[in-house]
C-alpha cells in the first residue's frame, strides 16, 4: 500500500509538471491571476534532496518557507532521491523516478552534475539547495 501510495504521489506530481510545462502559461513564462502577477512572471523551484542527506535539512526548511508564502508567483517543489539509500537507511519519500528526473537535468544543463541538496530554478538552472 506504501508503495502504490508513493508510485500515486509520482504520478500525478509528475502529471502536474508535464502540464505546466506544455501549457502555454510556462511557455510564456507568466502567471495570468492578475495583471500585477503577469508582469512578474514565476518560478519552478526542484528541490532534490534525501532525509540521508546531513546537508539538505536547511534546504528543504527554506523551500517550506517558499511554500508557506502561497505566493503564485513560486511554485516549489520536493523530489527525494533514491541513490543515497544504499547506506543502510532508506528514505521514506525516495523514489527510482526522482533521482532519473534529476540525472536528466544533469545531462541538459551545462556543467551540471547530480547532487543534493540540488535546486533546479526554471529547468535550466541549477545551484546548491
Amino acid at each position: 500500500m506504501k508503495k502504490l501510495s508513493s508510485v500515486l504521489i509520482f504520478i500525478f506530481v509528475t502529471a502536474g509538471i508535464v502540464i505546466c510545462l506544455s501549457s502555454s502559461i510556462f511557455k510564456n513564462s507568466v502567471v495570468k491571476a492578475s495583471s500585477a502577477q503577469a508582469a512578474q512572471g514565476f518560478v519552478v523551484m526542484e528541490l532534490f534532496t534525501s532525509q540521508g542527506c546531513s546537508n539538505c535539512p536547511p534546504a528543504d526548511e527554506l523551500l517550506g518557507k517558499y511554500a508557506a508564502q502561497n505566493n503564485p508567483n513560486i511554485i516549489p517543489l520536493s523530489f527525494h532521491v533514491d541513490y543515497w539509500n544504499r547506506l543502510g537507511w532508506k528514505d521514506s519519500f525516495s523514489n527510482a523516478g526522482f533521482s532519473q528526473r534529476q540525472r536528466l537535468y544533469a545531462s541538459s544543463i551545462a556543467n551540471s552534475s547530480v547532487y543534493t541538496p540540488q535546486l533546479i530554478i526554471n529547468g535550466n538552472e541549477e545551484m546548491v539547495g
